[in-house]
């Protein structure tokens, strides 16, 4: 009975446990999750991954305060690499986890997409931030910096370098193979 069980220990942790920061050779799951990541940017008190959400566009809307947020459209040329970066909180409360997310559509028929500065804007590049953080949480237009991605053959290159006025943030920089 202890083997059993311990065969079925390995089997769970080999196939369902999440993969490491710096590991290479990425799959797309069904899910659009990126499965095997390397992240050279990602800071190392949290944990980065990456998701592509095919065939949709971005829509990016106003709330009544002006505040930004986004829906999704059904769109067959167009899909949304969605990098997110999350630090844990304490078990014991429930508002004490810290997440930033760069969302960036793009048009997935073309090979390379190159942006600076106003580009962004037009492009609907956002940075989320979620955490307990008075007067920061929220979504914003990414307005200043430089943005490389490359597809070739389902294999993905992504620099970006960029800042978001009167917040603080975490992710700066975005430097990953997938």
């Amino acid at each position: 009975m202890k083997v059993i069980t311990g065969i079925i220990s390995c089997v769970f942790f080999t196939f369902c446990c999440p993969m490491k920061n710096n590991e290479t050779n990425s799959k797309i799951n069904k899910n659009g999750i990126v499965e095997k990541q390397d992240f050279k940017n990602c800071p190392s008190d949290g944990h980065c991954t990456i998701s592509i959400i095919k065939n949709k566009k971005i829509v990016i809307q106003k709330d009544e305060i002006n505040g930004i947020y986004y829906t999704l459209e059904d769109n067959g040329t167009n899909s949304i690499l969605k990098y997110t970066y999350l630090k844990q909180g304490h078990k014991d409360a429930l508002d004490d986890n810290y997440i930033e997310e760069v969302i960036i559509p793009f048009e997935h028929t073309k090979t390379n997409l190159e942006l600076k500065d106003a580009e962004l804007k037009e492009k609907n590049i956002l940075f989320g931030k979620h955490c307990y953080c008075k007067g920061e949480a929220g979504y914003y237009v990414i307005e200043k910096g430089k943005l490389f991605l490359s597809i070739k053959e389902d294999s993905y290159l992504l620099k970006f370098d960029f800042e978001v006025s009167n917040i603080t943030q975490k992710i700066s920089s975005i430097d990953a193979t997938f």
